[in-house]
């Protein structure tokens, strides 16, 4: 599991199918599952 992902944000993707889906932190295909994503991602990433 990848500190700091985009994938928990995100609401579209194979992730939830694809049992060998590796998450990143850049996605083409990354549809915000939140309003507020960009602050919850950036204050994970403060965390670090």
């Amino acid at each position: 599991m990848l500190k700091n992902s985009l994938c928990k944000l995100c609401m579209g993707c194979e992730r939830l199918v694809d049992k060998e889906f590796e998450e990143t932190r850049n996605c083409k295909n990354f549809m915000p599952a939140y309003e507020d994503w960009q602050e919850k991602f950036y204050k994970e990433i403060r965390q670090e």
